[in-house]
């Protein structure tokens, strides 16, 4: 029973936006980049100031399109840690090399460097929500390798 709770008050959380308060969740007045950029950076820094925070900095941003796809935190934490995002979680350094927007759609392509060096490109593809409870915020709806 305990455990249901807990996941009902994750659940309202993490749909809570930032609305201005700060840049710990989604707000209007933070661009597609910068959406990104605090995601890429937790996912960096995942295990500060706390265990798998930067995860759910990044989890935070996940549209309600993409965490209809990947489920609830504890499933999105799986994922994430997954070796596939292993680039992500141990990256050396990372840039915003290109963003994109046409409207309510944007993409971010963002250059990572592990830990040993290897870079990689990943694409971030936003939307900005019009639902009532982040109306205006840019969220992520997915996140892919390329190839």
């Amino acid at each position: 029973m305990r455990m249901k709770v807990l996941a009902a008050c994750l659940a309202v959380l993490a749909t809570s936006c930032g609305a201005g308060r700060d840049k710990s969740g989604p707000s209007p007045r933070l661009s597609p980049a910068e959406v990104v950029s605090i995601q890429v950076e937790g996912l960096q820094h995942f295990n500060k100031p706390a265990p798998n925070a930067g995860i759910w900095a990044a989890y935070r941003f996940a549209s309600p399109a993409n965490r209809q796809v990947t489920g609830p935190y504890g499933r999105f934490l799986r994922i994430i840690r997954a070796p596939a995002n292993r680039a992500l979680l141990h990256s050396r350094e990372w840039r915003v090399e290109n963003v994109r927007q046409v409207e309510s759609q944007a993409e971010v392509v963002v250059v990572v460097s592990d830990d040993a060096g290897v870079s990689s490109r990943w694409t971030f593809s936003l939307s900005k929500q019009e639902g009532a409870a982040c109306k205006g915020c840019w969220m992520t709806d997915g996140v892919v390798q390329n190839r």
